[in-house]
């Protein structure tokens, strides 16, 4: 009779471990894990209300946002996941994640970096006074939002200095799309006066950041010939009325305006018409 007994028995108390072993994996599978981490931006500074959204698929499992200090924190259920964080004005960072228990807790720093990027076809220009110069400017959104970028200029004085669109129009913000770039003209006159060297700063600025790029301006002395002698030597004698021919031209790009200073040997009177 007892033997009879042993082989239910075991059958029994294997469906109960069974059962047991389903239990405890099924609540390792349903368990809530506690994550946190920082979002800083690449000056390791901290961002506060910066997004994360936490994405399995296509479905959107979860959504927080930063303090103040950066710092975030979620609860998730094991599994594998994809977060995507993203703020106004910085480019959006993805990164794939994997939910485990072991893997609570600190998930580490994630760091963002700005959606906007200035680029200047040269950066140092070598120039003659009097020039009016070209360089291409362009603006390259990296972010996920269309961003109004305003633009500001800085030259020595006496320069002028515009941005202008491919139409020609001048601008002092533009509207750079998602994903895409707008492409300037810096143009610059350089007075006929310059000195050696001089900097223009261009200062893009947008959703409380900036990017300042420089550009280096060498200057050379032009020889203007602004004036043209006819004869260089004249013989005469005394009490003789010359008329000797002047040209004077004006070189540089913009008016300018001239004055004449005779100097003469002692006893000449000379006078220009």
């Amino acid at each position: 009779m007892r033997l009879g007994l042993r082989a239910p028995l075991r059958r029994l108390s294997f469906v109960l471990a069974v059962i047991v072993v389903a239990a405890v994996l099924s609540d390792a599978q349903g368990q809530i894990i506690l994550f946190f981490g920082r979002v800083l931006d690449d000056e390791g500074r901290p961002l506060p209300q910066a997004q994360i959204a936490v994405l399995q698929g296509d479905l959107l499992v979860l959504a927080v946002e930063t303090g103040a200090d950066g710092r975030f924190q979620m609860q998730l259920p094991r599994g594998q996941y994809v977060l995507r964080i993203n703020k106004y004005g910085y480019q959006p960072l993805t990164v794939s994640f994997d939910a485990l228990p072991e893997r609570g807790g600190d998930i580490g720093t994630f760091s963002l970096r700005k959606a906007i990027t200035v680029v200047a076809d040269a950066l140092r220009i070598s120039a003659l006074q009097g020039d009016k110069v070209q360089v291409g400017i362009k603006l390259v959104n990296r972010g996920a939002d269309f961003i109004p970028v305003k633009l500001d200029i800085q030259a020595p004085a006496g320069w002028e200095c515009k941005l202008l669109t491919p139409e020609g129009l001048v601008v002092s913000e533009v509207s750079v799309p998602p994903g895409s770039h707008r492409n300037l003209t810096l143009q610059v006159y350089i007075p006929i006066n310059a000195t050696a060297t001089g900097e223009v700063s261009i200062t893009a600025g947008w959703a409380g950041l900036s990017q300042k790029v420089d550009l280096i301006f060498i200057v050379s002395e032009r020889k203007w010939d602004v004036l043209t002698i006819a004869y260089e030597a004249v013989n005469s004698f005394p009490g003789a009325l010359l008329r000797i021919p002047l040209m004077v031209q004006n070189p540089p790009a913009a008016g300018a305006g001239f004055h004449n200073r005779d100097v003469s040997s002692t006893g000449l009177d000379q006078r220009s018409c």
